[in-house]
């Protein structure tokens, strides 16, 4: 019996050994992704509207366009977000109560008092939903919102004397700088997790990608005709063309659909295809006492590891959809021993706070996200821009999923030569073809682009012949 279980014990250690084998086979396979540049060309976005709480008719307002009654309006998913938002705008146009009560809050430009709305309920609805049409609008949440007491202005996050300029050609149009502020920055609505980690949200960013085609196709038809119509000889491929296959896109999807991320929404209960990707989340409470608004956990994302040469570090980053870029705090930072002095790119950026900052931005080695099957995702060469957030070592923002590019935005080249910026944009990649956003399951599903198809081979010319007929 000795002997036999010696036997026995040295079968069972050789299948301990292969079994590690295979396991280390397993874990050192990755998933790798190159040429995701810093800036998210979009951020998840809903249409939604407001009823107060108790089966009141939701709010409303006339359409300036149309004459109708348009019930709802844009508001960004931010996975990162705690509460829910209204701009000022959206508040004013929509005639929203306050109570006496104020709370506060805090993001990349520091902390901002907020007042607080009474009890609403917010009806959220698919991409595509008819705004004028409150029956498109069925997934339900009570909440009480924070409301922001006045809308930053994208004026301030420019240097002063291109927002002089900007300034004095919009009052020679008859705008104020109110005016040209708001179109320069659209009101900011913010659906955060009270709402998403009830719902499941499913994303599809290829019509951000084929808006960027066309854009870039437009970019280049006018470089390549200096600037002016016609198509040049080229089948309208010039400036002309390619405006007209944008405005053709356009009118096709009906003036919504291009450039706008897919968002749909998986109503409690309800099963979705399985993910190819899974990345498992971590809810967090971000705040430890009662507020006087809806709030709820943030999911982070554990165990990422970012690597700067030969320097690395372990962190849990907040998943943000909601923010165009990722940061790191400035304690990572000196951790990957960035030199802070001489950052590689900078960029103003807006957000929660009463500042606009211009952040410095570097270029990572890599960035591994593990994921629930063992097989990470290696990111190659990835831009972190270092700024500090209450309770946060960094983000996995959306510029990491959806598609990106790079662009000079620093203060430097924004006041020397605002057009040319545009000259500066660099396309990304499109790593995913679809993102579950799965707060109820604590999970980020995801589904690579599929690969593009092989150039055909060529074909080899044929023999010289006479030019007779074949015999």
């Amino acid at each position: 019996m000795r002997t036999s279980g010696v036997r026995d014990g040295r079968w069972r250690l050789a299948v301990l050994v292969l079994s590690g084998l295979m396991a280390l086979g397993t874990a050192a396979r990755a998933r790798e992704i190159v040429g995701v540049q810093p800036y998210s060309l979009d951020q998840p976005r809903v249409p939604a509207m407001l009823s107060p709480a108790g089966n009141a008719a939701p709010l409303s307002y006339p359409s300036a366009l149309t004459g109708q009654r348009v019930f709802a309006f844009d508001w960004y998913l931010d996975t990162a977000a705690s509460r829910i938002a209204l701009s000022r705008t959206a508040r004013d146009t929509l005639g929203v109560k306050a109570t006496q009560g104020t709370v506060k809050d805090w993001g990349i430009a520091g902390t901002e008092i907020f007042d607080v709305s009474a009890p609403y309920v917010l009806h959220v609805g698919d991409t595509g939903a008819d705004p004028s049409d409150p029956r498109q609008f069925p997934f339900a949440l009570q909440c009480v919102m924070e409301l922001r007491q006045s809308d930053q202005s994208a004026l301030k996050a420019l240097p002063k004397n291109l927002a002089s300029d900007l300034t004095q050609t919009a009052q020679a149009a008859g705008l104020s700088a109110e005016d040209l502020g708001q179109l320069l920055t659209p009101p900011i609505n913010i659906v955060g997790t009270p709402f998403l980690q009830e719902h499941t949200v499913v994303l599809d960013p290829r019509p951000v990608a084929a808006a960027m085609d066309l854009v870039t196709g437009l970019l280049r038809g006018a470089a390549g005709q200096g600037g002016k119509g016609g198509d040049g000889g080229q089948g309208g491929q010039g400036l002309a063309g390619t405006l007209d296959q944008l405005i053709n896109a356009l009118a096709a999807g009906g003036g919504t659909s291009l450039g706008q991320m897919g968002v749909h929404i998986v109503a409690p209960g309800q099963t979705y295809a399985p993910p190819q990707i899974a990345v498992p989340l971590v809810m967090e409470q971000m705040t430890h006492k009662p507020l006087p608004v809806s709030d709820a956990p943030v999911p982070f994302v554990a165990g990422v590891t970012l690597e700067n040469g030969d320097k690395r570090v372990t962190a849990r980053l907040a998943l943000d959809t909601g923010g165009a870029v990722s940061i790191i705090s400035t304690k990572l930072a000196r951790e990957l021993g960035l030199d802070l002095d001489h950052p590689e790119m900078k960029a103003p950026l807006m957000g929660v706070g009463q500042g606009t900052p211009e952040v410095k931005g570097y270029w990572l080695t890599s960035m591994t996200i593990p994921t629930e099957s063992g097989e990470p995702l290696v990111y190659r060469r990835v831009p972190y821009f270092v700024a500090d957030v209450e309770g946060i070592d960094g983000t996995v923002g959306a510029n990491l999923f959806i598609p990106s590019i790079d662009i000079n935005l620093s203060a430097d080249m924004l006041e020397k030569d605002p057009m040319g910026v545009l000259s500066t944009i660099q396309r990304g990649a499109t790593p995913f073809s679809r993102i579950v956003l799965d707060l109820p399951n604590k999970r980020l599903g995801l589904d690579p682009m599929p690969a593009p198809p092989p150039a055909p081979a060529e074909q080899p010319a044929p023999p010289a012949g006479d030019g007779g007929s074949a015999r």
